[in-house]
C-alpha cells in the first residue's frame, strides 16, 4: 500500500467511530490486519473510550489471513463501513479533471450543477468498489459445504459463499433482470435458512435462474415461479428436461413483476406459478391478473410448506404430477371498472392530461426540492384548513376531475398524477430566493462577525466570515458540496448569537441538533434546512467529538426514513455553525481540532443583520459564481485557525511530567508509556486509568517524539516521521 492509499484510508477510518458495535469493530481491525496495518489500527482503536489494550491484542492475533477459510475479508470492508458513517471516496487520480463554478452569466438556478472541489491530493486506485455486491459475488468462494446448500442439497454451480455488506459469509445468490440479463441485486442466506436482500440493491424484474444464467427463452417454453432458490431447484429436478426453465423471485409478492416482465418480452411463454400452503388465494389474484397458471400443492400439506417439502414427503414423481396439472384462475376482473357501478376508471395518463387542461388546477402545485414535498405555489381555488397540501385537497381535485371533467378515477391515481405534475413544476426555494437577489456592489461578507457581531477585527475573524457565507450559498448551489468545517460563536449568554444565526437563516434556519448516532433521525432532521445551529456546545467526550466530525464530513445524508420503502439518498444542503458560552476547554481534539473555527463576538447587531441579509447573500452568490472558494487555502490563516482551535484544547496534565521526565540523566533512549506512568505514581501501568496512556502518548508526540513499534513493543523516539519507520 503506497502513501496516497494509506492516506486515503486514514480519511476513511477518521469518519468510523471507535465505540462502533463490536461486529463492526472486528471488521475494521480484519481489514487492516490484511494489510498488516496494526499501529493504524492500534491508534484508531486507542481513541475510542472503551479502549482496551488486551481485548486488541486478542483481536489481533486471533485473526488469519483467509479470513474465516471461505473468503479473504479485505481493507475495502472498512471503505464500505466508513461510507455508512458519511465516508465519500476521492475520485481516482486518472478520472480527475479540473472543474470551477461557473461564470457570472452562468450562474446556476437550481442545486443540480456540478460543485468545485477543495484541491486535495488525488489517491490512487483503493479497493472501495469491492464492496457492491456484484463483486462481492465474483469474489465468492465455492458453496458446496456451505450448510445451508448440504441440507437442501442444492446445486451450487450458480451460488457462491460471499461476503456481505456487513461483513458475514453467507450463500449468494445473483438475481439478474428476466428481460436483458443484467444484474441487480444478491440475496444472502444465512447458514440456518434467513434470507436478507442487498441493502440498495432493488431487485426490480430480476430473478435467479435454475438452468441458465441468461439468454433468450424460446417460445412454448415452461417457466415456473418459485419463491426462493430451494423450492427452485426442487421444482426443476421434478419437471425433468425439456423446454423448461424455473426462476426463483425472491419472494411470492414478486411473482406478479417477474411475470409482467416476462410476458411483455416473450408473449408466447406458458408462466405457471407455484404456490406454498397458505398464499394460494394471493398467487391466484396474481396469476388471473397476469394470464398464468398456478401450480397448487395438495390440501394435506400444512401451512407454509413449499414444493421442496413437499418432494422431500413424497418424491420428485408426486411432485411432477402437481406441475403437470396446474389450475387455470378465473380471468380478473377489469381494473378499469368500478364495482358494481359500471363506470369507466380513469387511467393515471387520461386524469394527467385533464390537470394539464385545467386552468384551474395547472400550476397550483410544485415540488420543493428543498424540503423534498409537494408545495402549493398559488391559493388554492377551494376553501381549506391547512396551508400545506395535504389528503383533502386531493379529495377536492377528485370531485374536481368528477363534475368538470366527467373522470372517475381512484384516488391513489389522483395522488400519482398529482405528484407528476408537481415534478413538471420543481423549484428550490433558497435557489429562488437568491436568484432574485441583486448585489449593490458594496462588501461586506468579508466583515460581517466584525461589523454585525462585535468580533475583534483580524484577518481571521474576516476569514471565518467570509467561510460562513459562501459556504451556504455553495451548499445550495451545488447540493453536496464538501463543506466539513463548523464555525462556533463564542460569547456571554443573551448577547445576540442564536438571534443572528436565526436571522441569517430565515425560514430555513433551525436549532434541532439531530441524534448523530442515527442516520435516519439525522436525515430527517436536517430535511429542509439551511443553517443548523449547533446550540450550547460543551467539553465532549471522545466518542461525541468522533460523531460530531464523521456528521461534518458526510456530503450525502443516506437513510431509510420511517415505515419508508427505500433508501434516500440527501446531498447535503445546510451549514453548520456552533454556539457556546465558553471560551475555553470544549474542543477536546488532540488531532488540532481542524474542522472547528472558533470566534469570539461580542453583542450581536440582529437588527443589522436583518436589514443586510439580502446583501450578504446577494454578494456570496456573486462570488461563488465568479468562481471564488468557500474554504480556507491561505496557509497563515490556516495556521490561524490551528492556533485558535488549540487556544480551546484543554492542558495536557502529563504535558510537564513527560518534559521533565525527558530530560533526566540515564532514562533510556526508547521512551515507554508505561516506565513513564510508573515513575510519576504508586500504580502498575496495568491499573492505570486508560486515558493516561493515551495522554502520555500525545505528550511525547508535542515534544517531537514518534512511536515506534518493534516485535509488537510499542516505544517512542527522538526524530522525524521519517526517521521512525
Amino acid at each position: 500500500m503506497n502513501a496516497a492509499d494509506r492516506d486515503e484510508l486514514a480519511r476513511a477510518l477518521d469518519c468510523i467511530d471507535p465505540d462502533c458495535t463490536r461486529d463492526a469493530w472486528i471488521a475494521v481491525l480484519m481489514g487492516l490486519h490484511s494489510e498488516g496495518l496494526e499501529e493504524m489500527a492500534r491508534d484508531w482503536s486507542a481513541a475510542g473510550a472503551k479502549w482496551d489494550a488486551a481485548a486488541f491484542d486478542t483481536a489481533w492475533h486471533s485473526f488469519r489471513d483467509t479470513g474465516n477459510g471461505h473468503a479473504r475479508v479485505s481493507v475495502g470492508s472498512v471503505f464500505h463501513l466508513a461510507r455508512q458513517y458519511g465516508f465519500i471516496p476521492a475520485p481516482l487520480k486518472r478520472a480527475r479533471v479540473g472543474r470551477r463554478a461557473p461564470p457570472p452569466d452562468a450562474a446556476p438556478a437550481t442545486p443540480a450543477a456540478a460543485a468545485p472541489e477543495p484541491a486535495t491530493p488525488a489517491p490512487g486506485p483503493l479497493p472501495y468498489d469491492d464492496t457492491t455486491p456484484f463483486a462481492q459475488f465474483a469474489a465468492g468462494t465455492d458453496a458446496s459445504a456451505y450448510p445451508y446448500a448440504v441440507r437442501k442439497r442444492l446445486d451450487v454451480t450458480r451460488l457462491r459463499v460471499v461476503q456481505t455488506w456487513d461483513n458475514r459469509l453467507e450463500l449468494g445468490a445473483l438475481y439478474c433482470s428476466v428481460t436483458d440479463g443484467r444484474p441487480h441485486s444478491v440475496q444472502v442466506i444465512a447458514p440456518d435458512g434467513r434470507k436478507r436482500n442487498w441493502p440498495r440493491y432493488a431487485f426490480e424484474d430480476s430473478a435467479w435462474r435454475v438452468r441458465a444464467d441468461a439468454g433468450a427463452l424460446a417460445d412454448g417454453t415452461i417457466v415456473y415461479l418459485a419463491e426462493g432458490i430451494a423450492t427452485a431447484q426442487a421444482v426443476s429436478d421434478a419437471a425433468g428436461p425439456g423446454a423448461v426453465e424455473v426462476l426463483a423471485t425472491a419472494g411470492v409478492m414478486r411473482f406478479r413483476t417477474v411475470a409482467e416482465a416476462l410476458r411483455a418480452k416473450y408473449p408466447a411463454l406458458r408462466l405457471v406459478m407455484v404456490a406454498d400452503r397458505g398464499v394460494e388465494a394471493s398467487v391466484m389474484k396474481m396469476a388471473a391478473q397476469c394470464g398464468c397458471e398456478v401450480a397448487l400443492l395438495p390440501g394435506s400439506m400444512p401451512d407454509r410448506s413449499d414444493a421442496w417439502d413437499y418432494r422431500e414427503q413424497h418424491g420428485a414423481g408426486a411432485l411432477r404430477a402437481v406441475l403437470e396439472a396446474p389450475t387455470t384462475p378465473a380471468p380478473a376482473p377489469q381494473p378499469e371498472r368500478t364495482a358494481g357501478s359500471g363506470r369507466s376508471r380513469a387511467s393515471l395518463a387520461e386524469v394527467l392530461d385533464a390537470l394539464h387542461d385545467d386552468e384551474v388546477l395547472h400550476g397550483l402545485i410544485g415540488y420543493d426540492r428543498m424540503h423534498h414535498t409537494i408545495m402549493l405555489l398559488r391559493p388554492r381555488p377551494w376553501p381549506a384548513g391547512r396551508e400545506c397540501w395535504s389528503d383533502s385537497d386531493l379529495t377536492n381535485v377528485e370531485l374536481r376531475l368528477i363534475t368538470e371533467h366527467g373522470l372517475h378515477a381512484a384516488f391513489d391515481t389522483v395522488w400519482r398524477a398529482c405528484a407528476l405534475l408537481a415534478e413538471e413544476n420543481a423549484f428550490h426555494p433558497v435557489c429562488r430566493y437568491l436568484d432574485g437577489l441583486r448585489w449593490d456592489g458594496v462588501h461586506r461578507v468579508d466583515g460581517w462577525l466584525v461589523t454585525h457581531c462585535g468580533a475583534d477585527d483580524s484577518d481571521y475573524a474576516r476569514e471565518v466570515s467570509r467561510v460562513l457565507l459562501l459556504s451556504l450559498v455553495a451548499r445550495v448551489r451545488f447540493p453536496g458540496c464538501k463543506q466539513d468545517v463548523m464555525p462556533i460563536l463564542e460569547g456571554a449568554q443573551g448577547i445576540g448569537k442564536s438571534a443572528s444565526l436565526a436571522t441569517l437563516g430565515g425560514e430555513w434556519y433551525s436549532d434541532a441538533t439531530p441524534n448523530l448516532d442515527s442516520l435516519r433521525d439525522a436525515g430527517e432532521a436536517v430535511d429542509g434546512v439551511w443553517l443548523l445551529e449547533n446550540a450550547e456546545i460543551t467539553a465532549l467526550r471522545r466518542h461525541e467529538l468522533e460523531s460530531q466530525k464523521a456528521f461534518l464530513s458526510r456530503t450525502v445524508d443516506a437513510f431509510r426514513p420511517a415505515y419508508g420503502r427505500v433508501y434516500v439518498s440527501q446531498p447535503r444542503q445546510f451549514v453548520m455553525v456552533g454556539t457556546t458560552n465558553r471560551t475555553a476547554d470544549y474542543l477536546t481534539d488532540e488531532t488540532g481540532s481542524r474542522r472547528f473555527l472558533p470566534v469570539r463576538v461580542g453583542r450581536c447587531n440582529v437588527e443589522a443583520t436583518l436589514h443586510d441579509r439580502d446583501q450578504l447573500f446577494a454578494e456570496a452568490d456573486s462570488r461563488i459564481a465568479a468562481g471564488e472558494h468557500w474554504w480556507i487555502e491561505d496557509g497563515v490563516l490556516l495556521a490561524a485557525a490551528a492556533r485558535e482551535a488549540s487556544e480551546r484544547t484543554p492542558d495536557n496534565p502529563w504535558l510537564a511530567r513527560v518534559s521533565e521526565y525527558v530530560k533526566r540523566d540515564y532514562v533510556p533512549y526508547e521512551k515507554r508509556p508505561a516506565v513513564i506512568f510508573e515513575a510519576f505514581t504508586d500504580h502498575a501501568y496495568e491499573n492505570r486509568n486508560s486515558r493516561d496512556g493515551q495522554l502520555i502518548g500525545e505528550a511525547l508526540r508535542s515534544l517531537g517524539y514518534v512511536k515506534k513499534v518493534l516485535h509488537g513493543d510499542r516505544f517512542y523516539v527522538p526524530g522525524s516521521a521519517e526517521g521512525a519507520r
